[in-house]
């Protein structure tokens, strides 16, 4: 058997990246307020870069924390053409926010392909 090469394991992982996405942009969004059972329905790999990157310490689906609830920022951003690239910046310049009042640096993603943050934006828009 010939030894796969490491871009043949980016490719697989970015199909299989891809194909989770696509699988919760399926998925029909509650009617009432979401709550955490939607990041049970998140692919795993999603699940696991979110957490990885701290994500859920300022950010829940459906409720507010430090931050806005992604369900916020998907209805903010829902049918404008660039939604995708600003959260995008958001997610790797780390932008200066207001968290209560004072001015703080968001945490910018580490360790995360562009696809892998592409998977993770579209996962928050379906929300």
């Amino acid at each position: 058997m010939p030894k796969r090469t490491p871009t043949l394991r980016h490719l697989l992982t970015t199909a299989l990246l891809a194909a989770g996405a696509l699988l919760a942009g399926c998925q029909t969004a509650p009617s009432s307020p979401m709550d955490e059972k939607a990041v049970a329905r998140a692919p795993i790999e999603i699940q696991r870069m979110a957490r990885k990157n701290d994500c859920f310490k300022c950010h829940a689906v459906g409720r507010e924390k430090d931050g806005p609830s992604w369900q916020q920022v998907a209805e903010k951003y829902r049918d404008k053409p660039d939604a995708q690239g600003k959260l995008y910046t958001h997610l790797t310049t780390a932008p200066l926010i207001e968290l209560k009042g004072d001015p703080e640096i968001h945490k910018q993603v580490e360790d995360l392909s562009k696809t892998e943050i592409d998977a993770l934006i579209d996962w928050i828009l379906t929300l």
